[in-house]
């Protein structure tokens, strides 16, 4: 028997220059933080909004232009409509989640973490309508990628993807990443075919 690897998918790496991703750690600790589930959230979740993270998310536009271009997305552009940071301690972890209300997300690695994430997609042999597995084959329901915490990676990806975050093993290790949402703005689509309108994120 041959076993056909088929329908790869794809979500997109950047570098941060670590300049910019040393700025960015010093403000980020002195923000204001609240707890949410497991995990620690900043209480201003614009932080795109802020002067102090402009340089970031300049370069952070580029990115999504960037991806933009490369996916052939008809529209002006791809603006942040919420951005926050997430810090994690030990035993901390984030559970299988998604991002309603945006098209594209991403999670920047603030510090080196052995914490992953995980991406996390139907396994077409395994879908809930077969119910053709029980017990142990249950787990096999699920394709998963573990994504290393590399500080200074930029990651983006479609916002109805689901993600999650495995726990923090080390008791001295504290993580720090950005998170954002995305949408498009501007003209979006083809007036001319019909399907065009126009759309100001703020």
């Amino acid at each position: 028997m041959e076993v056909l690897n088929i329908l790869p998918q794809n979500i997109f790496k950047f570098k941060c220059s670590e300049e910019l991703l040393n700025n960015t750690l010093e403000s980020i600790k002195k923000e204001t933080w609240r707890k949410k589930n497991n995990n620690y959230f900043t209480e201003n979740t614009r932080l795109n909004k802020k002067d102090e993270y402009k340089e970031l998310y300049d370069w952070i536009y580029k990115c999504l232009n960037e991806v933009k271009e490369h996916l052939n997305y008809e529209c002006t552009e791809l603006k942040v409509t919420q951005s926050w940071a997430n810090k994690s301690d030990f035993q901390m972890w984030h559970p299988d989640h998604f991002h309603p209300n945006a098209v594209i997300s991403g999670i920047l690695y603030l510090t080196q973490s052995n914490s992953k994430t995980w991406f996390i997609l139907d396994n077409i042999w395994f879908l809930e309508t077969f119910r053709l597995f029980y017990g142990e084959h249950k787990k096999n329901n699920k394709v998963t990628y573990a994504n290393p915490s590399v500080a200074g990676d930029l990651i983006i990806f479609p916002s109805t993807l689901f993600h999650a975050v495995s726990p923090i093993k080390d008791p001295f290790e504290t993580r720090y990443s950005i998170s954002f949402n995305a949408y498009p703005n501007g003209k979006i689509g083809q007036f001319g075919d019909l399907s065009g309108l126009n759309i100001s994120v703020s």
